[in-house]
Order: C-alpha cells, then sequence, then structure tokens
C-alpha cells in the first residue's frame, strides 16, 4: 500500500481584472501559500470571501492545491 505523505497546500483566488477588446473576460490569480494540512474546506472558504470582500474585483473561482509525496 502507497504512503502519502503531505508537503504543503496553496490557497487560489482567482479575479475577473478587466475585459479585452473581444469583451472577453481577463483573470488575475492570487496565489498564498504554506496552507497547513490541518485547514478544512470550509475555513478556506469563509477566509476566501473575507480576503475577497477587501478587493475591487469580483472573485470567480477558490481553488485550494495541495502537494504530496507518494512513496
Amino acid at each position: 500500500m502507497a504512503n502519502v505523505n503531505f508537503l504543503h497546500a496553496t490557497l487560489r483566488l482567482k479575479y475577473v481584472e478587466g475585459y479585452n477588446d473581444q469583451n472577453e473576460p481577463t483573470y488575475i490569480t492570487k496565489s498564498y501559500r504554506n496552507l497547513a494540512k490541518t485547514h478544512n474546506e470550509d475555513d478556506l472558504v469563509a477566509v476566501a470571501h473575507a480576503m475577497a470582500s477587501l478587493s475591487s474585483l469580483a472573485v470567480v473561482s477558490i481553488e485550494k492545491q495541495e502537494t504530496s509525496e507518494l512513496s
């Protein structure tokens, strides 16, 4: 059976930055690294919404990216 070793996690917020000449949205992504393994998804969504409320840009998506080592 494989062993999974958690290395780190990143919270990514994707914002609409503006629109191009074809009226398609352009995006900007902000990343927050070094999340602890103990943070659950409900807490991360609450924090992401709190951080997004400080911005004038609209949030499009919230992502949690985990990196693990398999052995």
